[in-house]
Parts: structure tokens; C-alpha cells; sequence
């Protein structure tokens, strides 16, 4: 990407302070090299590429080449000797800032606490600046600008005015870099930093006890307690301007010592002060923040007790509305405790119960169940309690006269989120109208198919009469039309059983007679009574069955019925000169049979509807039933506790599949009180 005159602008502006700062700071350079004690462009350079980006290193760079050569040049050195060496000693300027930026950043910033400034203090200023001492160093001594004999106290004047610029100008930079504070609020203090001029002038333009150098000491805590980094950086700043005037006139402290001892001394104070404000500022920004802290914290608890207060308020209501509402409802309501135990029960309960709400509490409702249901009931509800789930059942309530009421019970945990429930809550529901409806759909549903029986009945013997010449022969005409009556007649049959048993599955009247069956002759007959209608289609009907005689518990009557269900659908929805194969085999303690067809299959998102009462997928198809007998197989088997499934994909053909146990001991028990198959 081509810079833009802003990028440009801002390396020129950082160029000329580099090499404006660094040809003041060369007016105090002691020889051989004219390196000195405090280099502010080192700390100029690092906040410069921590505030902007690395990218703005060409800035520094320019600085300290025009600042280094310029100096060579005014020493006789060669112009090209002096830019070979003004580039070498400005790349290690770059390098040392970059790398120090790097490092600031890498430590989460300027000063958040007191280790960040001995981070700064120690790695970054101290650590980074030994680069460029390094190679500045080198550079003179093998170009022979100093003797390799100067090496080590050029050396250390650089490192340690590299470390000074960098823990003055750097702090004063990036505490000022951010818009500034209110005017209003420094003229405040401006009586503070005046106070601060004046100790530090009678310190060290005058005084000649060295320890009263840092009677400044006081001020500059006060300030940087006070406006936190931007006062420390201001007042160390001012100080070390002082100190600094002193150094360089032998005045004050430094009086009658040389100038690079006066220098030295000058560098340690520079470090001792500047670190301790830096320090004090941290620490005393960690106490403010504990303070703002704690003061939030207090108010949160505060807001928090409030809110626990109305929240309980809220809680009170809601309980007297909830037990006001209880009490009046049509519907049984209960309460438990985590462990099951009852612990409320509204008036509608006790009215299907005959029970007071003493003699509920507790485990006192059991005794209300009908003998029948007592067992069962009681294992289901402890069942679900020790799971911490919903609990959902049928069942029949006796009461003290003798009488009894069939009611659905509901119960959910009152918390189940929480890690556990701490109580259900349950209501019952009257079911004495619906199974009495049920009873009512039932013999309406006997009186009508025995109505349509008989006449149907009537229909079949006269064809079948035709049929046997018994009125004179017939020709094809008739024939044809004597096979449509009778299939007619045959369908009407088979849906007058289908609307029965549906009728009788939903009363809960639906009984089984489970005993041991060949089911390799179950297929083979129903396959026997079907292959002609295959044979109609030109559809090839294959057996497939492992072992050839396998004894199933079951009802004979019903799970024929669902085979020729699930046969009859294969044929019907297979196309012309295609395959159908019944497959039986035993997996594990199961029986599975398979009807496979190569039909059109079917849709995805359509199988779920398969087995639904009044379920078609092809609305008016003339293929089509009453849409019960899957529904009605499904109920079969899972009454046999098996199941039942199919497999489709379009355009390859269908599976359809159920499952029946072989031992006799999961064959389904069927009781007078069960109100439904479920």
C-alpha cells in the first residue's frame, strides 16, 4: 500500500523530533563519541512506535541517521564513512524501539500495576537499550572514532543515557498523548508545580548538602498522588530539568566534581525518581480502583438485598394466589416435596379421593388407589421421583363408600434445572365422561358394523350363489361384474374390521390371545391368499425364511393381520413386472420380518406420518384406503412389545419391518383395568 501524505507527514514530524530532542541532548555529550547521559530521543522513538504502529519506523530511523551524521560531519569524518555509520547506529535505533514497543505491549501497557513498571523499568528500558549501545559502540570503535580501550565506559554512558531517555520521555509522551486534562483543573494546581520550581531551583542551583536534593522528593509524591501520570511525569519532568541545569553548571549537589561524574550522579537520580512516582502512581491507581470496587460492590449488595426483598414480596403473592386459585379450580391439584411426599392438596382432589388433607399428606394419598392399581401406580411415581422427571399415568381412585373414579394424573418437577427438583407439582383430571364416551364410541361402533355385517353378508352368499351357476350359467360380462361385487363387498369387510379394531384400540378394549404360533406358516399362508393378486400385477412374491419353523408368542388373528397389512400395500404400490420379497429372521431374542418392495417409494419428510390414524400421503389416490391399517398394525405389535418401522428412498422402493419377541415372558399382561393401550 503507497503512503499517503498523512502517513508521510507523521514520519517527518517524528524525524524532526528525534533529530530536534537529540541535537539538544548532544550539547551535554561527553568525549570521546559525544554520547551522554540522558539520550531523550531513545524514549521519544519507543512511545512513538507504541502509540502509532512499528510501521512508523522510518521516521526514527531518518532522525537518527540526520542527527548522527550530522555530528560525524561536523567531527571531519568522511561523508560517506559518516552516513555508513549514521545508518548503522540508526537501524539499531529502530531496531531497540521496535523491540521495545513490542515488549510494552506484550506486557498489557503503560503502568496497570506495580509490576508493569519494574517491567518497564528493568526489561524494556535497562534490557532494550543494550542493543543500541551495543552496536552504536561497536560502530565507533572499529570505524576508530574511539579507542577499543574507551570501549567499556562509552559503553555504559550510552546504555545508561539510552535507559534515562526512555524512563523520562516515554511515560511524559503517552501520559500526554490522550487529549489532556481540563484547564480548570491545572490551573488548581499550577500553586503545586510552582512550589515544585522554586525547591528545585534553591536545590540544585544553590544549595551544596547533597542530601537536600531530594527535598523535591515530597512535592513530586504529592503530585503524582494527586493527578496520578500525567502529574508524575510533569513534576519528574521539572525536576529533572533542574537537576539537569545543575549537572551541566556544576551548581548545587554537583558542585566541584566533573562533568562526567556530575552526569552519572544526575542518571541515578533520574532513575530513583522517576521509578518511585511511577510506582506510587500505580499503587495508588490500584487503591482508587479497589475503592471504586468495593463502592460498586456495596451497591450491587445493596441493590441485590432490595431486589431479594421484592422478589420475596412477589413470591408471598404469587403463593396466596396460587393456593387461592387452587382451591377453586375443577381440576385436582397436589404438591410434593422432593422426596415425594405430599404436601398439599386443594379441595377437587379431595373430592376424587374421599380423602381429608390429613390423611393425604405424606404417603397417606396411596391408600386412596384401587387395589388394582395400587402396585403399579406407586412403582411408576417412585420411579419417576428417583429420576427427577415428569410422571404421567391412568388410573382409578376408590373412595370410602366402595365407588371409584378413573382420573389422569400429571406431575412435573418444580425445578428441574437446577441440579435436581425440590418438588413436583401434579394435577388430576376427571376421565370418567371420556371412558364413559369411549364405552358409548364402542357400541356404537359394534351396533354399526353388525348392522353393515349382515347385509354385507347377504351380498357376499348371493354372489357367491351366482358365482356357483346355481342361477344359470353367465357369460364374461356378468363374470366380470359378478368379481367387482365380490371385491367390493370384500374391501367394505375389511374396512368395517379396520373402523372396529381402531375403535376398540382407542376405547381400550383391545385384548390379545398370545399363544406359541408357527409364523413360517403364518406367511406362507397369507402369502398363499395373496399371490393371485400379486399374479395380477405380474409381481413375483418370494419367500425368504430362517429357520423354516420358528414357534412366536402371539395372537395368531392379529399379526396375521398386519403381515397382509404391510403385503397388501407392497402390492398395491409396486409397479408391473416387479418383486416383492417376505423375509423372517431372528435377531437375538426377537423375531424380525421384512417386506421389501421396488416400488416408488417415499419422501422423507412423509414417513413420520405413515403410521397416524386417517394418515394417506396421496390424498384421493384411487390406490388409496381409509388410512388405519398401518396405524392399526403399529398398535398390534407394540401391544406385543415388539415394533415397527420402514426404510424408503424415492424412486428404489420401501422396507417396511416389525419386530416380535420370542420368549413368552414379554408377552403383554392385560387387565380389566387398563382404560388404554399406550
Amino acid at each position: 500500500m503507497r503512503p499517503t501524505f498523512e502517513d508521510l507527514r507523521a514520519i517527518l514530524a517524528i524525524a524532526i523530533a528525534y533529530y530536534a530532542v537529540g541535537r539538544l541532548g548532544l550539547l551535554v555529550a561527553i568525549p570521546p563519541g559525544n554520547v551522554t547521559f540522558l539520550w531523550l530521543p531513545a524514549g521519544i522513538a519507543l512511545a512513538a512506535l507504541y502509540a502509532m504502529g512499528a510501521r512508523w519506523w522510518p521516521g526514527v530511523w531518518l532522525g537518527a541517521l540526520a542527527v548522527n551524521v550530522e555530528v560525524f560531519a561536523e567531527g571531519g569524518i568522511a561523508l560517506g564513512q559518516s552516513l555508513a555509520l549514521g545508518a548503522l547506529i540508526a537501524t539499531g535505533a529502530v531496531v531497540q524501539a521496535i523491540l521495545g514497543a513490542w515488549l510494552l505491549r506484550r506486557s498489557g501497557g503503560l503502568f496497570k500495576d506495580v509490576a508493569s513498571v519494574f517491567r518497564f523499568g528493568g526489561p524494556i528500558a535497562f534490557g532494550t537499550c543494550l542493543l543500541n549501545a551495543t552496536v552504536g559502540v561497536t560502530a565507533l570503535c572499529t570505524a576508530g572514532m574511539i579507542p577499543w580501550t574507551a570501549f567499556p565506559g562509552t559503553w555504559l554512558t550510552w546504555w545508561l543515557g539510552d535507559s534515562a531517555g526512555v524512563l523520562v520521555a516515554t511515560p511524559f509522551i503517552l501520559a500526554w498523548w490522550q487529549r489532556p486534562a481540563s484547564t480548570r483543573r491545572w490551573r488548581a494546581t499550577a500553586l503545586g508545580f510552582l512550589a515544585l520550581a522554586l525547591v528545585s531551583a534553591v536545590v540544585f542551583l544553590n544549595a551544596h548538602a547533597w542530601p537536600i536534593a531530594y527535598l523535591p522528593v515530597p512535592l513530586v509524591v504529592w503530585l503524582s498522588l494527586k493527578y496520578r501520570l500525567r502529574g508524575a511525569v510533569s513534576a519528574t519532568a521539572l525536576v529533572f530539568a533542574f537537576a539537569l541545569a545543575g549537572a551541566l553548571s556544576g551548581l548545587g549537589p554537583y558542585e566541584g566534581r566533573e562533568v562526567q561524574e556530575a552526569l552519572m550522579l544526575f542518571c541515578s537520580y533520574v532513575v530513583v525518581v522517576s521509578l518511585t512516582a511511577l510506582v506510587l502512581v500505580v499503587v495508588e491507581g490500584g487503591r482508587r480502583q479497589a475503592d471504586r470496587g468495593l463502592k460498586e460492590t456495596l451497591t450491587a449488595l445493596e441493590e441485590n438485598l432490595q431486589a431479594r426483598k421484592r422478589m420475596e414480596d412477589r413470591l408471598r403473592e404469587s403463593e396466596h394466589r396460587f393456593r387461592t386459585l387452587a382451591m377453586r379450580v375443577p381440576v385436582g391439584i397436589f404438591m410434593t416435596d422432593a422426596a415425594g411426599d405430599c404436601v398439599f392438596v386443594n379441595e377437587r382432589w379431595r373430592f376424587f379421593t374421599g380423602l381429608t388433607e390429613a390423611q393425604a399428606l405424606g404417603t397417606g394419598w396411596a391408600s386412596a388407589l384401587h387395589p388394582i392399581d395400587r402396585e403399579r401406580v406407586s412403582a411408576e411415581w417412585e420411579a419417576a421421583v428417583a429420576a427427577g422427571r415428569e410422571f404421567s399415568s391412568e388410573y382409578r381412585f376408590m373412595r370410602p363408600d366402595g365407588s371409584f373414579i378413573w382420573v389422569y394424573g400429571n406431575a412435573s418437577p418444580l425445578d428441574p434445572d437446577a441440579g435436581g427438583a425440590v418438588g413436583y407439582v401434579g394435577t388430576l383430571t376427571d376421565l370418567t365422561e371420556r371412558i364413559e364416551a369411549e364405552r358409548l364410541k364402542l357400541s356404537f361402533v359394534n351396533a354399526v358394523s353388525h348392522d353393515l355385517r349382515t347385509p354385507l353378508a347377504s351380498i357376499m352368499g348371493f354372489a357367491e350363489f351366482l358365482e356357483d351357476g346355481l342361477a344359470g350359467p353367465l357369460n364374461p360380462a356378468q363374470g366380470e361384474y359378478l368379481s367387482q361385487i365380490q371385491r367390493g363387498v370384500r374391501r367394505l369387510e375389511q374396512l368395517v374390521d379396520d373402523l372396529l379394531d381402531f375403535a376398540t384400540i382407542e376405547a381400550g378394549s383391545f385384548r390379545l390371545s398370545i399363544v406359541p404360533v408357527d409364523f413360517g406358516a403364518l406367511l406362507r399362508e397369507v402369502a398363499a391368499s395373496l399371490r393371485p393378486q400379486a399374479e395380477e400385477g405380474q409381481l413375483a412374491l418370494e419367500l425368504e425364511i430362517a429357520p423354516d419353523s420358528l414357534l412366536v408368542p402371539m395372537d395368531c388373528r392379529r399379526i396375521e393381520r398386519v403381515v397382509m397389512n404391510l403385503l397388501q400395500n407392497a402390492i398395491k404400490f409396486s409397479p408391473q413386472g416387479g418383486s416383492i420379497v417376505v423375509r423372517a429372521v431372528v435377531e437375538g431374542d426377537c423375531l424380525r420380518c421384512e417386506v421389501v418392495d421396488r416400488g416408488r417409494g417415499i419422501p422423507t419428510n412423509d414417513l413420520p406420518k405413515l403410521f397416524k390414524p386417517f394418515g394417506q400421503l396421496e390424498a384421493g389416490n384411487v390406490k388409496g384406503g381409509a388410512g388405519l391399517g398401518l396405524s392399526i398394525s403399529k398398535s398390534i405389535v407394540e401391544a406385543h412389545h415388539g415394533t415397527i418401522g420402514v426404510r424408503s428412498t424415492v424412486g428404489e422402493g420401501s422396507t417396511f419391518w416389525f419386530t416380535l419377541p420370542l420368549s413368552t415372558r414379554h408377552a403383554p399382561v392385560t387387565t380389566p383395568c387398563a382404560p388404554s393401550i399406550r
